[in-house]
């Protein structure tokens, strides 16, 4: 079976959300937000892009151990869901790492605690990382703005 490439996003509690590559459309540098009424656990606020407005994501799945100050993003992920914008974006706790795996070097250590997370796994040669993989039309369906 051929590689699958994928981005891992560090989130905040030392998870890490695992993208298909081709979802990642751009990195932008931390910057303040714009406030929005949203009912999603996990909308923070909203950014504009190219006149679209978008919500911005901090996914928290777990309780953080203190404060991070190390360097801060934002990953502005396409939808795959047709919704009222094409892309929303994700607050991450440092940067993105690009690998390509194959089904035998994913590893599941269980499946998901919480609705939009499909199961955990570690990937070789990130075995110190705890990966996320998001049920992600459960996912979409909840970031509304």
């Amino acid at each position: 079976m051929a590689d699958v490439k994928l981005v891992l996003i560090p989130c905040s509690g030392h998870l890490w959300l695992a993208y298909p590559e081709v979802l990642l459309a751009r990195l932008y540098p931390y910057a303040p937000l714009l406030s929005v009424e949203s009912n999603s656990e996990f909308v923070i606020g909203a950014m504009l892009v190219q006149n679209e407005k978008m919500p911005v994501v901090d996914i928290t799945v777990k309780q953080d151990e203190g404060q991070y100050d190390g360097l801060m993003r934002l990953a502005l992920i396409f939808t795959i869901k047709n919704l009222s914008y094409q892309h929303y974006a994700i607050k991450t706790y440092g940067e993105p790492i690009q690998v390509a795996v194959s089904e035998q070097q994913i590893h599941t250590l269980s499946e998901g605690d919480h609705p939009f997370i499909a199961q955990y796994c570690t990937i070789d040669g990130h075995e110190d990382k705890t990966v996320a993989i998001l049920d992600l039309l459960k996912f979409e369906d909840d970031l509304k703005i």
